[in-house]
């Protein structure tokens, strides 16, 4: 029911794009959605794409919702600091393996074979919304996902079982993934945090 209401407004990537409001718009703050987090209103699909990309809808968009700045403000509690590690669905099984060991593991780690060690790997699965996207498009997207990048980057900080090698590795995905986002200012900015 609520999908085919949110992909009327971006039934695309490219769409779903152009609706988000160019650099300086990329706080939860700057959406003129008053909606309820269970309530997708497709009326003002400005509003809608901003809410969604900030994780203040929850229905239909739950990995939005549910993103880095979510887990990391609401879900770990911060008194006394809890221990995080990181799986990274880009190296996910060499870090489970990993993680697996520093945990004390000494048998051979199980990694899954066949359709199974797939089963997480959604690029080849066809979905509603394509992937597509000019420079334009992909711009305004990174833009606004700068703040969920500055949560993962302290989330790959925090982890335990993740190194400054693996913060570099995330960094250059990230840099390929949208270079218009100012890295390296970013990881000063969280490792700064980390150390107050």
């Amino acid at each position: 029911y609520y999908a085919p209401l949110a992909y009327r407004c971006f039934p695309t990537l490219e769409s779903f794009a152009s609706l988000l409001s160019s650099h300086g718009g990329n706080q939860p703050s700057s959406c003129n959605y008053p909606y309820p987090k269970n309530v997708i209103e497709p009326e003002n699909c400005a509003a809608l794409a901003c809410a969604t990309i900030h994780g203040l809808i929850r229905l239909v968009f739950t990995h939005f919702f549910f993103n880095y700045r979510n887990i990391l403000d609401t879900k770990i509690p911060t008194e006394p600091e809890r221990i995080t590690f990181a799986l990274r669905q880009e190296r996910l099984w060499n870090d489970w393996t990993a993680l697996n060991q520093m945990l004390g593991q000494t048998e051979t780690v199980v990694i899954p074979t066949g359709d199974k060690a797939s089963y997480r790997n959604v690029s080849g699965w066809k979905l509603p919304v394509t992937r597509q996207i000019s420079q334009e498009g992909r711009r305004k997207l990174c833009w606004a996902l700068e703040p969920e990048y500055f949560a993962y980057f302290r989330f790959i900080q925090r982890a335990r079982n993740l190194d400054e090698n693996d913060l570099e590795d995330c960094k250059k995905v990230a840099a390929r993934n949208c270079p218009v986002i100012d890295l390296d200012s970013m990881l000063r900015a969280v490792a700064n945090e980390r150390q107050s």
